[in-house]
């Protein structure tokens, strides 16, 4: 069993391995916060792109337990990181992510959504953000893509050794 201490009570977790004890220990009275498409909004208006790597680096420096991140895949077979199927809303460009290559997405910039305004950022891919979340946070994915796409995403994570860190989550009507 988990014992809180002052840091838990507190709701500021200092490592990824204090997150995943409570995670493991069902029996601590502990609300775990939960970064939605990462910490993109302050004030209740946003500030940086969504699923980006300031929406991931906020949601770490501001002491969360862990991010949600939505992904899809490439023309080209890659895993990235975005919430709707197209990057009309979210980047520079617009068309369908599976219509498009990583290469292309990657030429794209992400926007701040209620000020329309253009960054430097570019989409991430899964290995990407695997690597940014690492050692520091748990990562919620919300795979966009149809419940076999699971095990491909799993062994990225196992092979990248951030396994334990990842919670898979996926609408059962994906297509």
């Amino acid at each position: 069993m988990v014992q809180m201490d002052n840091s838990m009570a507190d709701n500021k977790v200092e490592s990824v391995d204090q997150i995943l004890e409570i995670w493991e220990d069902a029996t601590v009275d502990y609300a775990m916060v939960v970064a939605h498409r990462g910490g993109y909004y302050e004030n209740g208006v946003t500030t940086i792109p969504e699923n980006s790597f300031p929406a991931i680096e906020q949601s770490i420096d501001t002491g969360v337990e862990m991010v949600e991140l939505d992904v899809w895949k490439t023309k080209d077979d890659q895993y990235v990181i975005i919430h709707d199927k197209t990057v009309d809303r979210t980047t520079t460009g617009s068309g369908r992510v599976d219509e498009l290559t990583l290469d292309e997405l990657k030429e794209l910039n992400l926007i701040i959504e209620d000020t329309g305004e253009v960054t430097s950022e570019t989409i991430p891919t899964l290995e990407e953000a695997f690597e940014a979340v690492e050692g520091e946070i748990m990562l919620n994915i919300d795979i966009k893509l149809p419940v076999e796409e699971l095990v491909n995403v799993m062994n990225i994570a196992r092979e990248m050794d951030v396994d334990e860190q990842i919670v898979i989550k996926n609408r059962v009507n994906n297509q």
